[in-house]
């Protein structure tokens, strides 16, 4: 669009300049000035045409150009994206493959713990059960002893209880006689 201005404006510095000339040929008087601009119109439709089968081919070939243009950048992006596509699969696939052999290890890893804690679980409950096992029978020996023990000390609580409520009784017995009737008490009843 740029050149049309420009040839527009070229077209019309022409026409201008052609004015000019013609009026000072006619200020001069001379028949070989208008002969000259009379030349000058009969060959003026013959450049326009000339120039604007120039301008025509500029455009054209401006057009062709810029088409062309468009069609090298799309296919450079597409080239691009393709790339920039297998690029991010192989990053995928890489991230994915490093993921997987880290996962594997964790899960060996895991089994071994899982092993080896199962082990020492399985000690521990062998030792737990020695244990309660050595304490269950030397409580089922010691547990007849212990009967017979709390038997005697509980007879001898008995008896030795027994002897004190006695005793007590006996003490408060001397300390509180029994009181006299009722009737014998004199009250005075005045009126």
């Amino acid at each position: 669009m740029t050149i049309i201005y420009i040839l527009l404006t070229l077209i019309l510095l022409l026409i201008i300049f052609n004015l000019i000339l013609s009026y000072r040929s006619k200020s001069s008087g001379s028949d070989a000035g208008i002969d000259s601009l009379h030349f000058k119109l009969d060959n003026f439709p013959k450049e326009v045409v000339r120039i604007e089968t120039s301008v025509r081919a500029e455009i054209a070939a401006n057009r062709k150009e810029t088409t062309d243009n468009a069609k090298t950048a799309r296919e450079e992006q597409a080239s691009s994206l393709t790339a920039f596509g297998q690029l991010i699969t192989e990053s995928m696939n890489t991230g994915s493959k490093v993921q997987r052999e880290q996962l594997e290890t964790f899960s060996g890893n895991l089994q071994k713990l899982t092993t080896s804690i199962e082990e020492k679980l399985n000690n521990l409950t062998t030792t737990v059960d020695g244990k309660l096992k050595d304490a269950n029978d030397s409580n089922s020996n010691n547990s007849k002893e212990t009967r017979t023990e709390i038997k005697t000390a509980l007879d001898s609580f008995k008896n030795d209880f027994s002897k004190s409520v006695s005793d007590f009784n006996k003490l408060q017995s001397e300390i509180f006689q029994p009181t006299p009737p009722v009737s014998f008490l004199k009250f005075q009843v005045s009126p």
